[in-house]
């Protein structure tokens, strides 16, 4: 039987990394609404300080989940990694927008829009491989032609994308982490307590939307992990966070997220205005009963 893996998987890969060059080195995420900020001399002694290209760009726009970010941090792209930001987070919690901003930077500083999907790459190269060991096991469970086709090409397909897909989820879980870290290496006090409150909003948000209390989203460690590393390094500096500190602020950013959530889910299927408008009204007023628990 023709491994049909072969043709589909230097394909993938080839994807992959074209598409991982082509983040770190063209602007086509480039959106001429959102507003660009340049760098104060403040900020370039901090990229500086942390190795991380001086032209690096902040904009503002409307960012589902907040935040985003572009480009790497090797010196030959040509493109400016840049980082995208809710200009409506800095209105609610400006602590919670500078801890966003520095996880992003996070994400730069170690060129992850690249690293990503190379990782996905290699571990589809590795689940290839793994595929062809296995066919001499998966042919001899049925004789008809047409079943034993269809077996192996199932098998193949499963081990194929489960490889993938550990890899590549535990690979993405720790860079989130890892940006985290770099987020509480470089952030006060005051933009530590706003990452709590910024992680605590989106698991409200998930509550009030999916009504999950802490399930992580694929490829991302769950809110409480990261929740608990930031608590950890004010603990270490003699801090107890109190659950209810500045709840409000809290509630605000969940119902951000409602919206912003709710106005891209309508983009994307052509929702009315009205429907968009209902179920943004029975969200928010989900969030409510839920707030006064």
């Amino acid at each position: 039987m023709v491994n049909y893996l072969s043709y589909v998987q230097p394909k993938c890969t080839a994807l992959h990394v074209v598409g991982a060059i082509a983040i770190g080195n063209n602007d086509s995420y480039d959106n001429s609404a959102e507003q660009t900020y340049k760098q104060n001399e403040e900020n370039k002694k901090f990229l500086r300080r942390n190795a991380i290209r001086e032209d690096l760009q902040i904009r503002e726009g409307r960012v589902t989940g907040f935040a985003t970010g572009r480009g790497t941090n090797f010196s030959f792209a040509s493109a400016k990694p840049t980082i995208i930001l809710d200009s409506e987070v800095k209105k609610i919690d400006p602590n919670a927008y500078q801890w966003l901003a520095k996880h992003e930077i996070g994400h730069i500083k170690k060129s992850d829009t690249f690293r990503k999907p190379c990782v996905i790459a290699t571990a589809t190269f590795a689940t290839g491989y793994l595929v062809n060991l296995a066919r001499p096991f998966i042919a001899p469970m049925t004789s008809h032609p047409v079943l034993r086709f269809g077996v192996e090409a199932a098998a193949q397909y499963l081990i194929y994308k489960v490889g993938q897909q550990i890899v590549g989820n535990k690979f993405s879980e720790q860079i989130e982490l890892d940006a985290d870290d770099f987020a509480i290496r470089n952030s006060s006090i005051e933009e530590k307590m706003g990452g709590i409150r910024q992680l605590k909003a989106m698991q409200l948000f998930q509550k009030v939307v999916y009504d999950l209390d802490d399930a992580p989203r694929m490829g991302y460690p769950s809110f409480s992990t990261r929740i608990k590393k930031i608590e950890a390094s004010l603990r270490q500096e003699g801090l107890f966070p109190n659950d209810l500190v500045e709840r409000d602020k809290i509630t605000q950013l969940a119902s951000l997220a409602i919206n912003l959530s709710v106005e891209e889910e309508a983009k994307a299927f052509n929702i009315s205005d009205d429907d968009k408008n209902q179920k943004i009204k029975e969200l928010q007023e989900k969030l409510i009963r839920i707030h006064l628990v």
